[in-house]
């Protein structure tokens, strides 16, 4: 089977991992998702009791804490529904990573260059083990897989996208405050394009699409057209 590593790169609450969902359902690709492993990372070093906030002006616990996440203890598996499931520590913390307040501490770590070494790492390693890969993130065609054969780049408005969680959390049964949602997305995104490290970009062979106008099957079959349109081409 040929080889295939498509990038998906984006502001947060865009989509991208519905997105690699389906893309690697239908070209048989494994999954990687770079944000589970940043929130999960916030996860894991709170557990250890490190308070994220002084962390990251203490360069002593800097070094520290990218130590720990060396060999931090988080694997992928899919259900029988084919969804991701993150597993840290023998714990299925899924749907702790998608709290907001978990987004928010992993944005406030993915700012460090010593912890983005470290999970960088991580990353190319789970990349060798496989010949198709999906890999979505933040600068997955930037910086980790500059080499990947198709990247695409996607965003929103902050209004759509917060109003898709906010669905999202209402259809779980939750009682979610939609401004609280916009301002967290708003300040991420504006966290992640501004560090200075590997900031959130589209690359410059990055094929950008704005999701604001499409549904999940308008934007997926407007990737898949993409993509098949390049391996014909290739």
């Amino acid at each position: 089977m040929k080889q295939l590593l498509i990038a998906i790169d984006g502001t947060s609450g865009v989509g991208k991992g519905t997105m690699a969902r389906l893309i690697a359902q239908k070209y048989n690709c494994q999954r990687l998702d770079s944000g589970a492993i940043y929130r999960a990372s916030a996860l894991y070093l709170q557990g250890l009791g490190y308070n994220l906030e002084q962390v990251v002006n203490d360069q002593e616990k800097i070094e520290e804490v990218s130590g720990k996440l060396e060999t931090l203890p988080l694997s992928f598996i899919e259900d029988q529904e084919q969804v991701l499931q993150v597993i840290l520590d023998g714990e299925n913390v899924t749907a702790k990573i998608r709290l907001e307040t978990t987004a928010a501490k992993a944005s406030l770590i993915a700012k460090i260059p010593e912890v983005r070494q470290a999970l960088l790492t991580r990353q190319r390693k789970f990349a060798q083990e496989y010949s198709r890969l999906v890999v979505e993130g933040r600068d997955m065609g930037t910086v980790v897989f500059p080499q990947a054969d198709i990247k695409f780049f996607l965003d929103a408005s902050p209004e759509a996208k917060a109003q898709r969680r906010y669905k999202e959390l209402l259809e779980k049964g939750e009682n979610p405050d939609y401004q609280e949602i916009l301002t967290l997305l708003q300040e991420r995104d504006f966290q992640d394009k501004n560090r200075k490290v590997a900031p959130l970009v589209a690359a410059d062979d990055a094929i950008v699409i704005d999701t604001t106008a499409y549904n999940i099957e308008e934007n997926f079959a407007l990737m898949d057209k993409i993509i098949q349109e390049r391996l014909v081409k290739d």
